[in-house]
C-alpha cells in the first residue's frame, strides 16, 4: 500500500511540474503572424528577435506591466502581452499569405551561407533562410520581406543602387524558415532578428 501511495505521489508531482512548466510558456498569437521581441519593455526599443504565431514558445521570466520578460532560445527580451498567450498553446494559425523575400545570395549548403553571411558589410548583414526548389534545398541570404511584390521590387532597385548587388524575389506561402542569424560586431554582437514583412 505504501508503494502505491509513493507512486501516486510521484505521478502527482510530475503532473504539477508539467503544469507549472506549461504555465511558463509564451506563444505568439498575433493575427499578422509575428510579435517583436524587444531589448527593453518599450515599443520603440531595439528588436532582438521575433516570435512567430504557430511557432515554438519562449519561456516566461517575469512580468512588467503590459510587458513580459522572456527567454527565447537563449535570447532574453520583452514582448507585449497583448500579442501573446501564456500557458497552453493557442489555436492561432501561422500566417498563410504569400510573402516576397528579396534574395541577395543563395548557397547549396548552410555552412557556405553562414560563412558568406558573416563576411557581409553590416549594412547587408541579414538572416539565412532555408528554401526547397524542385526537390533541392537552398540557403538564401535575404535583405527584405514584403507583403507586396511591388514593394519588394522597389527594395531590389534600392539594393542595386546602393550596393551594386543583383537580387531576385523569392515568394513563399507564409514565413520562410530562418535557419541562421549572424551577429553584428558593430552593434555589440547583437544577433540579427529574423525579417518581418514591410509594406
Amino acid at each position: 500500500m505504501r508503494h502505491l501511495f509513493a507512486i501516486l505521489c510521484i505521478v502527482a508531482l510530475g503532473m504539477i511540474g508539467a503544469t507549472a512548466a506549461q504555465a511558463q510558456q509564451v506563444y505568439a498569437n498575433a493575427s499578422d503572424g509575428y510579435v517583436n521581441m524587444r531589448e527593453e519593455p518599450n515599443a520603440n526599443a531595439f528588436i532582438v528577435d521575433v516570435l512567430f504565431t504557430g511557432g515554438k514558445p519562449a519561456r516566461l521570466l517575469d512580468r512588467q506591466g503590459n510587458w513580459l520578460h522572456i527567454d527565447y532560445d537563449g535570447q532574453k527580451g520583452y514582448v507585449n502581452s497583448k500579442y501573446v498567450t501564456v500557458g497552453a498553446k493557442p489555436k492561432a494559425k501561422p500566417l498563410q499569405r504569400t510573402l516576397y523575400y528579396v534574395v541577395i545570395l543563395s548557397f547549396s549548403t548552410l555552412d557556405a551561407a553562414k560563412a558568406r553571411a558573416e563576411d557581409m558589410p553590416d549594412a547587408l548583414l541579414n538572416p539565412v533562410y532555408r528554401g526547397v526548389d524542385k526537390g533541392k534545398t537552398y540557403y538564401r541570404i535575404c535583405t527584405g520581406c514584403f507583403l507586396d511584390r511591388k514593394q519588394a521590387e522597389a527594395h531590389q532597385r534600392e539594393i542595386k543602387e546602393n550596393f551594386g548587388a543583383d537580387t531576385w524575389i523569392w515568394s513563399t506561402k507564409g514565413f520562410a524558415e530562418c535557419v541562421y542569424r549572424p551577429e553584428s560586431l558593430y552593434d555589440g554582437a547583437i544577433r540579427i532578428a529574423p525579417l518581418t514583412p514591410r509594406e
